[in-house]
C-alpha cells in the first residue's frame, strides 16, 4: 500500500539578542568643571545571548553621560594700571629723583565683580607697589626786565612806553609757569602810560583847490597842480614838517599834489538843435512868466568844459498882463424872520398902528445875497473869489422882541398925613 505523506516536520526559529540590565552610573570622571565640557560617567551590561538565524541584533553594551558641567569657581588677582609717580616727601621736604607709584589690586572671579580677598590666598598676590624715575620740578626762569623805551609820543595822554623780557626756560614737572602775557615769541612786555605830557596840537594836512589844467599841447591831456602842507588846527598859517602829520594820522602817505587831466579842443564839443519853447508858466500876475527850451550834448561832458548848464536852457519872459480881480459883493442884512409864528394882541396904547392885528416875535434869522464879482463888476462862479478870501457869512441868527403890558405891585399903606391940621 502506499505510504502516507509527513503532516509535520521540526524547525527552528530566529533569537534576538539578549542582554541584562543595565549598571549602575560609575563616578564622574572629574570633580569640577575643568575645560570645555566638564567630566564623563558610563555604565554597562552583559550579553546574554547573541542574536541566531536572523534574530534582533544587540544595542550597545555601553553608555556614556556628561557631568559636572556646571563650572567651579575660579578667583584670581586683578590688578590696576600703575598710577603717576608720586615724588617722595620726608621731613626735611620734598625728596626728588625718585618717587612712588601705587596701583588696585582685588580678587575677582573671572572679570566678575569684586570679591573678598580671602578666595585668593592661595595665589600669588601682585606688588602693590613700585619705584620709578620722579624728575625735580623746574619753575619758569625769565631773563631780568630790560631798560624802559622812550615814550612813543612827544604830547597827548595817549603816549606810553615799554619794557621786555624773555622766557628761558619754561616750567617743568609742576614747577611754577610762565606768565600768561608772554607773546609767540616767549616776549613778556611791560606797558606804562607817560605821566607830564603836553597836549598835542591836532595837525592835519591842508589842500588848496586843484590849479587849472595845463596840458601838454594846446589842447588835450595835461597836468594839475595843488600845495599841500602840514599845519596845526590852532595856527593853521605856519608850515609845519611833514614828518610830523606823517606821524600824527600814522600814514606815510601824503595828499597828491598833481592829477592827471583834459582839456578838449573847441571842435570836440557838439551840441543838439534848440527844442520848441515851452508853455509860459503863469498866464497874468504883476511880475512876468518865462517859458524856456533847451538843447543837449551829444559828445561828453567832458568835452565842453566852458559850457555852464545854464548855456543849456534858454528863457525868455511871458504873461505880462496883469490878472483880473476877484472879491465878494456883500448885499444888507434882510428882516429877521422868526422860526414859528408867536401871536400876540397889541392893544392901541402900544402899537397905535397896529391896532387890532397879531404881531410875530421871539428867536429867527437873517439873510443877505453874497456874489463873487470880477473887477469889471461882472458876476462869476464863486471858485474864483474862494481862492482869495473865506465865504461871508450869509445867514445868522436874531431876536424879535414880544411886547409885554407894564405890571405895577400893588398899592402900600397910607403914610401919616404931612399935616396935623388945616390942609395936607
Amino acid at each position: 500500500p502506499p505510504i502516507v505523506p509527513q503532516s509535520e516536520e521540526s524547525c527552528l526559529l530566529p533569537c534576538d539578542c539578549q542582554v541584562s540590565a543595565w549598571s549602575e552610573w560609575n563616578s564622574c570622571s572629574l570633580s569640577c568643571h575643568k575645560g570645555l565640557y566638564g567630566g564623563v560617567q558610563t555604565r554597562s551590561r552583559e550579553l546574554l545571548q547573541p542574536a541566531q538565524r536572523g534574530g534582533l541584533d544587540c544595542d550597545s553594551l555601553r553608555e556614556t553621560r556628561p557631568c559636572n558641567t556646571s563650572s567651579v569657581p575660579q578667583f584670581v588677582w586683578h590688578a590696576s594700571e600703575w598710577n603717576e609717580c608720586n615724588i617722595e616727601t620726608s621731613a626735611g621736604g620734598v625728596i626728588c629723583g625718585s618717587g612712588l607709584q601705587r596701583r588696585r589690586i582685588t580678587c575677582v572671579e573671572e572679570g566678575d565683580p569684586d570679591y573678598s580677598n580671602e578666595l585668593c590666598s592661595d595665589v600669588a598676590h601682585p606688588p602693590l607697589y613700585q619705584a620709578c624715575p620722579a624728575p625735580c620740578p623746574s619753575d619758569c626762569v625769565l631773563s631780568p626786565w630790560g631798560a624802559w623805551s622812550p615814550c612813543s609820543h612827544t604830547c597827548g595822554r595817549h603816549s606810553e612806553k615799554i619794557r621786555a623780557r624773555r622766557i628761558l626756560r619754561l616750567a617743568m614737572n609742576g614747577g611754577r609757569r610762565c606768565p600768561n602775557e608772554a607773546d609767540s615769541n616767549g616776549v613778556v612786555i611791560h606797558r606804562k602810560r607817560c605821566k607830564s605830557m603836553t597836549e598835542c596840537p591836532q595837525l592835519i594836512w591842508q589842500t588848496t583847490d586843484w590849479g587849472p589844467c595845463r596840458p601838454y599841447g594846446g589842447c588835450g591831456y595835461g597836468v594839475q597842480r595843488r600845495h599841500v602842507a602840514c599845519v596845526s588846527l590852532n595856527q593853521p598859517i605856519h608850515e609845519l614838517r611833514p614828518s610830523l602829520c606823517q606821524q600824527e594820522n600814522g600814514s606815510l602817505v601824503i595828499p597828491d599834489i598833481e592829477r592827471p587831466c583834459f582839456t578838449p579842443c573847441d571842435s570836440d564839443c557838439l551840441l543838439s538843435s534848440w527844442s520848441k519853447f515851452s508853455e509860459c508858466n503863469q498866464t497874468c500876475g504883476p511880475v512876468p512868466g518865462f517859458r524856456s527850451r533847451t538843447h543837449s550834448l551829444l559828445s561828453d561832458e567832458e568835452l565842453c568844459p566852458t559850457l555852464k548848464e545854464i548855456s543849456l536852457i534858454e528863457k525868455e519872459a511871458c504873461g505880462e498882463q496883469s490878472c483880473p480881480y476877484y472879491g465878494w459883493e456883500i448885499g444888507k442884512w434882510g428882516s429877521c424872520i422868526p422860526h414859528s409864528k408867536k401871536e400876540v394882541n397889541v392893544f392901541p396904547w402900544h402899537l397905535p398902528s397896529l391896532e387890532g392885528y397879531p404881531f410875530e416875535c421871539g428867536e429867527g434869522v437873517q439873510r443877505r445875497h453874497i456874489f463873487c464879482q470880477r473887477d469889471d463888476f461882472s458876476h462869476v462862479p464863486s471858485h474864483h473869489c474862494d481862492a482869495v478870501s473865506m465865504v461871508p457869512q450869509r445867514v445868522r441868527s436874531c431876536k424879535i422882541q414880544c411886547p409885554s403890558d407894564c405890571v405895577l405891585s400893588d398899592w402900600s399903606e397910607w403914610t401919616e398925613c404931612s399935616q396935623i391940621c388945616g390942609n395936607g
